[in-house]
């Protein structure tokens, strides 16, 4: 897919009698037809999670990215939108699911103070620290996106015309917040090697799921495969200066040059 997430149809070839679940990651912020993947779910009477850690603050067809699925997942990792340091957020409409899934990062336990361990439970609760700054976090918000929104287009205009450059262009039937700034080269570990040998914080993409050890899914992935060889992330944090971008640009523009 162009928008480098699941569609419904690599779902219907993906999908058998075992299905339980499609996960569904908004790739860099970005989104596919929701509408679609919603609805095919629903139809199938799977589960759909929707991972959209990068997504926060997103819409698409005027509807929050984060309210599809039957639950959705955020993270505040340092690098994304709002930040606790480390945590993250589960959404949903079930009011039973969340009950559970509260036991579930308490210990396995209904509420604090009680000591009954009805599950096998984790402590995954963030800590009220992290909540204070994520809720300071939010009053920022606004510009976070904004900034986000600025350093695309900067980038999207001081990159034109180089024949080796493309620009990752986000789903235009949404209001995407852009996670990260992604171009495609021909080689991408040669663009990191050059631009980190100045001293500009880039990376490739993620690795293929498929590729890890961990997990060693049998199987060819092609699109998979030749986004992590031609992708680099630029940097896109909203503390980035257009000093620094106009750097990095030309930088790029020299090593293609």
């Amino acid at each position: 897919s162009a928008t480098m997430c699941l569609t419904k149809q690599t779902i219907k070839k993906a999908i058998t009698k075992k299905t339980k679940a499609i996960l569904y990651v908004c790739a860099y912020g970005n989104v596919s037809d929701l509408d679609a993947m919603a609805s095919y779910a629903k139809s199938q009477k799977i589960f759909l999670i929707n991972d959209c850690a990068p997504a926060l603050f997103g819409s698409y067809k005027n509807r929050p990215i984060a309210s599809y699925g039957d639950f959705s997942v955020l993270s505040f990792f340092a690098d994304k939108t709002i930040t606790t340091g480390e945590g993250g957020m589960l959404l949903s409409n079930n009011i039973a699911l969340i009950n559970k899934v509260n036991m579930y990062k308490h210990d396995g336990r209904r509420e604090r103070g009680v000591d009954v361990i009805e599950y096998k439970g984790y402590n995954f609760r963030i800590t009220e620290l992290q909540a204070a700054v994520g809720v300071a976090q939010l009053k920022k918000a606004a510009y976070f996106v904004k900034r986000k929104k600025e350093i695309l287009r900067s980038y999207s205009k001081k990159l034109s015309g180089i024949n080796s450059v493309r620009l990752f262009t986000f789903n235009s039937d949404g209001a995407i917040v852009p996670h990260r700034v992604v171009i495609f080269v021909p080689s991408a570990k040669h663009l990191i090697a050059y631009l980190a040998s100045l001293g500009i914080g880039v990376r490739n993409m993620f690795m293929p799921m498929h590729s890890m050890p961990a997990y060693d899914t049998k199987g060819d992935f092609p699109n998979t495969q030749e986004i992590f060889k031609t992708g680099v992330c630029l940097p896109s944090a909203p503390s980035l200066t257009d000093k620094n971008i106009e750097f990095i640009c030309q930088s790029i523009k020299k090593f293609y040059a």
